[in-house]
């Protein structure tokens, strides 16, 4: 069986990575980004990346959208309207990721610290055959500080607008990082395009992932503010007032704590008994204090502006593995747009990449580049009914994802900060009195006779008074009561065709 070839810099949870998946465009249910792959390696061609009601991404080639659904036709206008002309990656082969938690080591050595990603890696692409794609694999991907920071500043130049509803983020971002050395980057493979995405029975309303892009960055540059406080590092992002993604839930954490609330500070009434953790550890430091500056409400542009500054600071940065990431992508030009709207299949340039085939036997592994159906295995063929595998139903911190954890942690060093793509805690409710079991039901007070008669003996009145109410009507002559609530003709209500209401 072919070995699946993974970037440099991920770890798959399991050895079987070989499986596929059916994709159909019309099960996507909302669209969240899409760019043109081309230059020296192929042919210019559209991708869009959507996902569907299980949390699956998929990438669908974008010279025929009428294959999707409507509404994710609308996303697609509607981004195009609002946004740039696109960009174009110069690559022959990349990963897309669905990032579900950050990993923050809290023993890291230095200001650029290792973090982690956890999610599902799909890829390689282009696949061939877009009906029929790699299955996800769960994993972790090891990235830097800056690698994720930058990721989001880079990204900011092409984001996926969604038609707005409420007061929700209407933008979806991606983090373009290197999955491999600079020289592979740099010939255009192991770039892979990340996804912070809420959970999948959230995303079905609202795909935006502002909110889960913001308290990344914030959750970056708090920590990178602290070691740059403990090493006293110069740097802009030592000295400034970060803000925070949401004020309100400061407040309510602060109130649980004692604190009362008196415009920007926070005053305590009762008395201290232990330091801040968490979240509230992040903001204030560990040790509570009688009064507190609350810091102000922060925005996704505003901590890519911090995030900006605090990159420009950083000694050695970029490195040559970023800048050969940066080379991947560029506007894409009004020729780049029409050369892929005449895209042809057959126009193909690139070479497969070659991946190690392991031999049953005691033979030396077989080299395979382009592999034809003729020269296939039974276990290499594409087996199309094959059930999609589901995704982890542990929730955002999956079983599989504390293991990982679990193994960075070392004796004494402090705990690693975690960053779910899962919605923030909502703040606890004292019930007013104790729930009642459901087996008590069974014992429940019956209604009282007396009650239960007034009841009866109610509505049998309230029926008498219908039936005496409708003789009447029927008795005197019958009044076109529908005539004055007829509307013009030709009014708006009547002129509107049905398969209007489609849009509504």
């Amino acid at each position: 069986m072919a070995a699946r070839p993974f970037p440099r810099y991920f770890v798959p949870r399991s050895n079987d990575g070989s499986g596929r998946r059916m994709s159909d465009p019309i099960s996507s249910i909302h669209a969240l980004d899409n760019f043109f792959v081309g230059g020296r390696h192929v042919s210019e061609r559209e991708w869009i990346v959507t996902v569907d009601q299980a949390g699956e991404l998929n990438l669908i080639p974008g010279e025929d959208k009428s294959v999707f659904s409507n509404d994710v036709q609308s996303e697609l206008a509607y981004s195009e309207m609002v946004g740039s002309g696109g960009r174009v990656l110069d690559v022959s082969e990349f990963f897309l990721f669905n990032v579900q938690l950050l990993e923050q080591p809290g023993d890291a050595p230095g200001l650029n610290d290792p973090v982690y990603l956890y999610g599902t890696l799909y890829g390689p692409f282009p696949s061939g055959d877009a009906s029929s794609q790699p299955a996800g694999m769960e994993g972790q991907l090891t990235v830097t500080r800056g690698d994720l920071l930058d990721g989001f500043l880079q990204a900011r130049n092409y984001p996926f607008s969604i038609s707005p509803e409420g007061e929700i983020g209407m933008r979806n971002f991606h983090i373009a990082l290197a999955g491999d050395r600079e020289e592979e980057i740099d010939r255009g493979i192991g770039v892979i395009l990340a996804y912070p995405l809420l959970p999948a029975d959230i995303i079905q309303d609202n795909p935006s992932n502002e909110l889960v892009v913001t308290q990344m960055l914030f959750d970056v540059l708090s920590s990178l503010k602290d070691d740059m406080v403990k090493e006293k590092v110069a740097n802009p992002l030592r000295t400034m007032t970060l803000p925070v993604p949401n004020r309100m839930m400061v407040e309510e954490q602060l109130k649980q704590r004692g604190y009362t609330i008196e415009g920007d500070t926070a005053v305590i009434k009762t008395t201290v008994t232990q330091g801040f953790q968490g979240f509230l550890a992040s903001t204030f430091g560990s040790i509570m204090k009688d009064r507190l500056e609350l810091p102000p409400q922060g925005s996704l542009d505003g901590f890519l502006e911090i995030a900006e500054t605090a990159l420009k600071a950083f000694k050695g940065w970029p490195p040559k593995r970023i800048w050969a990431l940066h080379n991947r992508t560029a506007a894409a030009s009004a020729d780049v747009r029409m050369r892929a709207a005449r895209y042809c299949p057959g126009t193909v340039t690139q070479q497969p990449r070659a991946v190690n085939v392991p031999s049953p036997s005691a033979a030396p592994p077989v080299v395979s580049g382009n592999v034809t159906s003729s020269s296939r295995t039974p276990a290499q063929l594409p087996r199309p009914h094959d059930p999609v595998r589901p995704l982890s139903a542990d929730g955002p911190m999956a079983t599989w994802m504390k293991d990982f954890v679990d193994s960075h942690q070392k004796p004494g060093a402090p705990a690693a900060r975690l960053t779910t793509t899962g919605p923030p805690p909502c703040t606890p409710k004292t019930p007013a009195s104790k729930p009642k079991a459901e087996w008590m039901n069974d014992f429940g007070d019956p209604v009282p006779k007396k009650n239960s008669d007034e009841a009866v003996t109610k509505k049998h009145s309230d029926s008498s008074k219908k039936v005496s109410g409708s003789s009447q009507k029927n008795d005197g002559p019958k009044k076109d009561s529908d005539s004055s609530k007829k509307e013009p003709k030709g009014s708006p209500a009547q002129s509107k065709p049905d398969w209007m209401k489609d849009f509504e």
